[in-house]
């Protein structure tokens, strides 16, 4: 939705990124993920903050939730071996640790797993639970912003066949403003009980 709010003033390569966060999509879908690393060596940490539109999150091992998924997203990760870090002010590649943490929540949290199994056409098909109320607090940075929780009202699934992500179809299960939830697919629009 954000590039085609985009193609009218050149498209998002033309388009400054700081104006790219000005758009009524940026406004509703946009928050910022704070990527921190610190060196083990000397102790000096960096911090780089990104613009995201959703949040994309791995489902592979222990992970059997939504909030394991954002457990997993936020814990920190050390950077070693062929994956050490580059640290400016030893001016060498040493080992640190990174950790991943909202920044600033969207006004709309959309969340997307990560299904496909690395290099391969497969599809990790195994059930998630996720709850109605979800709270960012334990996985945000900053503590300015308004307390994040959100409220479900709908899920994309995708369905399948032969269990490849390359193919099948997509369903939408929609929770209407009295709680009521319905099961769209493609023209079709049935009641679906919770």
């Amino acid at each position: 939705m954000q590039s085609i709010c985009l193609e009218g003033l050149g498209g998002e390569n033309k388009v400054d990124p700081r104006l790219q966060e000005t758009t009524f999509i940026q406004h509703t879908f946009g928050g910022h993920l704070r990527s921190k690393v610190k060196c083990l060596r000397c102790h000096h940490e960096s911090e780089r903050y990104e613009n995201i539109m959703d949040l994309t999150l791995e489902i592979f091992g222990w992970v059997e939730s939504l909030e394991d998924a954002l457990t997993q997203f936020t814990t920190p990760e050390d950077l070693d071996g062929e994956n050490m870090y580059r640290c400016g002010r030893c001016a060498a590649y040493v080992r640190a640790r990174k950790q991943l943490s909202i920044h600033e929540a969207p006004n709309i949290l959309t969340i997307v797993l990560k299904r496909f199994q690395e290099g391969k056409y497969g599809k990790i098909n195994k059930c998630i639970t996720f709850p109605d109320m979800l709270d960012m607090v334990p996985f945000m940075t900053g503590k300015g912003d308004i307390p994040p929780l959100y409220l479900l009202y709908a899920v994309v699934v995708h369905l399948d066949t032969q269990n490849a992500s390359f193919s099948g179809h997509y369903v939408a299960y929609v929770k209407d403003m009295r709680g009521n939830w319905f099961r769209i697919d493609d023209t079709q629009v049935n009641a679906f009980p919770h």
